[in-house]
């Protein structure tokens, strides 16, 4: 909410709805949580 000067906290787990979408959609083995940081993206084994 404070990113983007809201005036309610309706959106703060923005981010987490689109995590949660990516990782049914694509793999969880694929995004992995950084804790303190944020998320990171893994790269496929050949």
């Amino acid at each position: 909410a404070e990113v983007w000067d809201w005036a309610d906290a309706s959106g703060t787990r923005t981010v987490d709805s689109h995590i949660k979408a990516l990782r049914r959609k694509i793999g969880a083995e694929r995004i992995r949580t950084v804790h303190g940081v944020g998320y990171a993206l893994e790269t496929p084994a050949p």
